[in-house]
């Protein structure tokens, strides 16, 4: 069994940062702080939890991260 930081966990926010750039409203894969994609929310993907609010990420190497 996976550590419950190691579990791929995806949700939505109303507003992504990365970058220059964000991206409203948005949908994030993380695996513990790791982000493994995100992209625009078009439409309900199933097992999604709606957080709402702003997420930062930052780039650390070739990786993005959730930035607290």
């Amino acid at each position: 069994m996976q550590e419950l930081s190691q579990r791929i966990k995806r949700i939505a926010v109303n507003t992504l940062l990365v970058d220059e750039f964000s991206i409203h409203p948005a949908v994030v894969e993380l695996q513990g702080n790791r982000v493994l994609s995100f992209q625009p929310l078009t439409e309900e993907i199933a097992m999604t939890e709606w957080v709402g609010g702003t997420l930062r990420l930052k780039k650390e190497g070739r990786v993005y991260k959730v930035s607290m």
